[in-house]
């Protein structure tokens, strides 16, 4: 009971120890503080633009993060994406990456929806930081990994995409199936297709608005080839030429 006493009293104060040390950046907390071997996770606002004159009302914050150790000066090593409408963070957590040591700070952030977007949903987008020499930085493989989304659908109103990633149980089911462990080690991985789905242009990221006539039937075999935001890149081997485009995620079952 003393020892379980004790713990909590020294938990308590490297919280408040943390907390104390994101206050000296001088900027409002968004979020509390994470302090994980000897760093600290710092979630701020950045500062808000004075009233000008006539002017009844000013765009919400945005939101920052910043590095925080005994050995190095507070460092800025974030900006959330901002979009002119109210943001948060909605959960920040410590997790494995490979079910070992190898271990991530993950952070979902949300966006409320401009009304020029045509996103259903808010916006969300999942980060994933690494701790290296006694500071934060942003893991930007594993980051692209899980980017930004909302949920979208089309002019009959049925839903084209759902963003996958939008809290800790979807981030950790993700980081433990056969397509996560296939981007993060740059694997071979084969999968086959459930459902007729059509398919989408695009280098780095697939062209939404933009999908095409091709499509792939029930039981297509594909090869992964890049996954971002629960939209995967699969080349398949058609009886005329071989066909290398988006489609997403849910509609492959992964073999493996």
């Amino acid at each position: 009971m003393r020892r379980f006493a004790a713990t909590l009293l020294t938990l308590t104060a490297l919280g408040r120890a943390s907390a104390q040390a994101c206050e000296d950046i001088g900027l409002k907390s968004a979020f509390p503080s994470i302090k994980v071997e000897g760093v600290t996770a710092c979630f701020l606002y950045t500062k808000t633009n004075k009233l000008e004159k006539n002017q009844l009302s000013i765009d919400p914050d945005g939101l920052i993060l910043y590095s925080i150790s005994e050995s190095q000066k507070p460092k800025l090593i974030y900006e959330f994406p901002y979009a002119g409408t109210k943001g948060e963070i909605q959960d920040a957590f410590i997790t494995s990456v490979d079910g070992g040591p190898d271990r991530r700070l993950f952070v979902i952030h949300r966006i409320e929806t401009p009304s020029s977007w045509e996103s259903t949903s808010d916006i969300y987008d999942v980060i994933a930081i690494k701790f290296e020499n006694n500071i934060l930085t942003l893991d930007k493989q594993i980051s692209r990994f899980f980017d930004m989304g909302g949920d979208l659908i089309d002019s009959p109103g049925n839903v084209i995409y759902r963003y996958p990633y939008k809290n800790k149980a979807s981030i950790k089911t993700a980081l433990n199936s056969s397509l996560f462990n296939a981007v993060n080690s740059a694997s071979r991985l084969e999968g086959v297709i459930r459902e007729k789905t059509f398919l989408y242009e695009g280098d780095h990221a697939p062209a939404i608005q933009d999908r095409s006539k091709i499509y792939l039937t029930k039981g297509d075999l594909v090869v992964l080839k890049d996954s971002v935001a629960g939209w995967c890149k699969v080349s398949h081997e058609g009886k005329v030429k071989t066909v290398e485009m988006w489609t997403q995620c849910q509609a492959i079952a992964f073999q493996g």
